[in-house]
């Protein structure tokens, strides 16, 4: 039986997002790692915690995001 071809948009986009946070995800945590290491802990932390915060509410307020959207990534309704 062949497969539901919106099945197989859904893995493949959902591969693709994976592949794009991958790209992003790894230089910026060895800079942190980095960082850590010249300026320590205590320092990188706050300011880590603070970009997070920020990037969260400009997808919330700015982007009109949903919460749900924003920690889960569903972009799709389920009706």
């Amino acid at each position: 039986m062949p497969e539901d071809p919106r099945k197989s948009d859904r893995t493949d986009a959902i591969k693709k997002a994976w592949g794009k946070w991958l790209l992003m995800f790894l230089p910026l945590f060895a800079a942190s790692m980095v960082a850590i290491y010249l300026f320590g802990l205590s320092t990188i932390l706050p300011l880590i915690l603070a970009i997070l915060v920020g990037v969260i509410l400009y997808q919330r307020f700015v982007k009109k995001r949903t919460w749900r959207s924003i920690l889960w990534g569903v972009y799709e309704s389920d009706n």
